[in-house]
């Protein structure tokens, strides 16, 4: 079961993440798992002996108390078959309601973490985080980070103490937003046609967009509507992969590190992160 979502939420900032949500209505979702929940109800009864199937077999016994013969034999035969189709299509109604319903919590939950959330101005992030000594991590660097596929959650609990409240809110508003594209994946792969494993509207290569996430369920997930990267300060810290465990080098890093070879020192290259100075 593939589970995988394919909207990269952390490099949206907190408006274009709020936008998803636009019009999303937990509501609705639930109203709709009630409405199956009365189908099954309505074709078997909620204890599954009652609704349109009893009234149907109890219509057929009247009329074979007197009616005999191979007309009336085979009709029987029928009636049985349409009593079976009651039965085999209840319980679906039922699973459906469970799955909507269960879609109905994650939309909620994704809903009050992400939408009651305000960032404004403070003078800690955009005044003091903006100096050329703060340890704040700067925007460009967090995105390359997230640009590189690390975890969201891994990046934000291993910058916590340097990034700014700007930043902490659109990684925190990503994570339930991912939390809830795989949620909605998980649903739908409920709700795929037994046997298939693969929702509709997905595809191998759709699978093969997202290597970096683990194949954990397809209800397309929301799509940006809005905003873009940044978010926070740009002082001169530098985001921590929580992979790798050391800080990732920015760019101009790289190109101080050229000049710097004739002096006899080097920089580590890669997610490995800033290096040392080391004697050639």
């Amino acid at each position: 079961m593939d589970t995988r979502f394919y909207t990269k939420f952390n490099l949206n900032d907190l408006d274009g993440l709020k936008k998803m949500l636009d019009g999303a209505s937990h509501e609705t979702v639930r109203e709709v798992a009630r409405h199956w929940q009365l189908l099954h109800d309505e074709l078997v009864g909620e204890d599954g002996q009652g609704g349109l199937q009893k009234r149907f077999t109890d219509s057929v016994n009247k009329v074979m108390e007197s009616w005999h013969g191979e007309a009336a034999n085979r009709f029987q035969k029928k009636a049985q078959e349409i009593v079976q189709n009651f039965q085999n299509g209840a319980p679906f109604a039922v699973h459906t309601a469970k799955m909507m319903a269960a879609t109905a919590d994650d939309l909620q939950k994704a809903m009050d973490k992400v939408t009651p959330v305000h960032d404004d101005w403070n003078w800690s992030d955009d005044v003091w985080g903006e100096m050329p000594w703060s340890d704040q991590i700067d925007d460009d660097d967090l995105n390359d980070m997230l640009k590189k596929g690390v975890s969201t959650s891994g990046v934000l609990e291993a910058n916590k103490d340097n990034l700014s409240s700007h930043q902490t809110k659109r990684l925190e508003a990503a994570v339930a937003m991912e939390t809830l594209g795989t949620a909605y994946r998980t649903r739908a792969s409920g709700l795929a046609k037994p046997g298939t494993g693969v929702p509709r509207g997905t595809s191998d290569d759709q699978h093969k967009e997202r290597p970096d996430q683990q194949d954990l369920g397809g209800i397309p997930t929301p799509m940006p509507t809005g905003g873009g990267l940044g978010g926070g300060g740009r002082g001169g810290g530098r985001p921590q992969d929580p992979h790798a465990g050391h800080e990732v080098r920015a760019s101009q890093d790289a190109r101080d590190a050229q000049n710097a070879e004739h002096a006899g020192h080097q920089w580590r290259n890669g997610l490995g992160g800033l290096g040392e100075a080391q004697d050639a």
